[in-house]
């Protein structure tokens, strides 16, 4: 049974040995098909010898024949019209690409490492203190325009909508004051509760609705004003400082009045809530979340009264520019003499310096 097996695949391996040189024969043939030279030029199968493995591999020199020197040289043959001449490109030859424009150099400059950096603006640039209509301002002018253009773009962005903040708080007190009138009459102590925390979210609706500024409105107007002419610069200057100065007075006054509201009623929560009782702290879930609420409110009005509002921050830095842009115009507008002596060949002389 053994030797029936393997009888036909010996029979196969033996014709498969037989056949592998004329395989190889075939294999080379196809691949003398495609050979090509180091320039780029097909060889065609008939010219390549034996031995020529790939077209990376230079072909064996043949021994050439007897060389026998001609008689003497011909001339040059002249070549007939329409025909090129030897060395010169064929007639359907593509032509080279015509050469790149001049690119212009880069604006950004790169250092040794290859990182690129931005360009650097000139003296110029940097001083341009000249509107959109030819306006030339001082320096001193000009940076007081672009420190309240910075500000205001800042507010304008940071600001919250004081209409629908207060709102809010004034429903959310109504809500309270509403859940707080339906309670039973068991649950006094806690309905008191939600009585202080009702008044006091109304009262911060109503600061947010009549004492925190907006300042999207005086950014709009300051943004658009025009600087034609130095009374137009003058009055749009005039405008902002006095506009971010009403923000900064209107936002320390609402900052003042919720964080006193936030401690009223952060304190109010114990007697109003504890006294009904005679002041007896139970420890129960109720007692603790009135207190923590209570707690909450204190520290919140605290940080309010601390940390100033950003319209307050801005304007105090504003403030601090200006002064000293106007203490150093003054410095160098001050008139000034100074009178010295310097030693001469034979004598003295006598200096009078003068700055105005």
């Amino acid at each position: 049974m053994l030797v029936d097996m393997f009888t036909p695949m010996r029979i196969v391996l033996l014709a498969l040995l037989m056949a592998a040189p004329t395989l190889t024969v075939a294999a080379r043939a196809a691949a003398q098909e495609t050979e090509y030279d180091p320039q780029g030029r097909r060889i065609p199968p008939a010219a390549v010898p034996d031995g020529y493995v790939g077209a990376d591999d230079a072909p064996p020199a043949a021994t050439p024949p007897a060389a026998t020197a001609p008689a003497a040289i011909p001339p040059a043959a002249t070549p007939p019209s329409g025909i090129a001449p030897p060395g010169a490109p064929p007639a359907d030859a593509i032509p080279p690409p015509p050469p790149a424009p001049d690119t212009p150099p880069s604006p950004y400059r790169v250092e040794a490492d290859d990182t690129p950096r931005y360009p650097r603006a000139a003296p110029s640039e940097q001083l341009d203190d000249t509107t959109d209509a030819g306006v030339r301002l001082p320096s001193r002018i000009s940076a007081r325009l672009r420190a309240l253009d910075r500000d205001y773009t800042a507010l304008s962005m940071r600001g919250s909508n004081g209409l629908v903040d207060g709102i809010l708080s004034i429903v959310t007190g109504g809500l309270s004051i509403a859940l707080g009138a339906v309670l039973p009459d068991s649950a006094n102590g806690f309905a008191t509760y939600f009585y202080v925390f009702g008044a006091g979210n109304i009262a911060h609706g109503l600061v947010d609705l009549f004492i925190t500024p907006d300042p999207v409105e005086p950014a709009l107007i300051f943004a658009h004003m025009p600087m034609g002419t130095v009374d137009e610069v003058k009055a749009r200057l005039r405008f902002g400082e006095q506009s971010l100065e009403t923000l900064a007075d209107r936002s320390r006054l609402g900052r003042i009045l919720e964080g006193s509201l936030d401690i009223a009623t952060g304190v109010a929560f114990i007697p109003f809530y504890l006294g009904p009782r005679d002041y007896a702290f139970t420890g129960d879930i109720l007692d603790i979340v009135v207190m923590t609420a209570a707690l909450i409110r204190v520290i919140s009005g605290v940080a309010t009264l601390i940390m100033r509002t950003d319209a307050e921050r801005r304007w105090s830095a504003y403030a601090t520019l200006r002064d000293d842009l106007r203490e150093r115009h003054r410095q160098r507008s001050r008139v000034r003499a100074d009178i010295g002596a310097a030693p001469l060949p034979g004598g003295g002389a006598v200096t009078l310096v003068g700055t105005f």
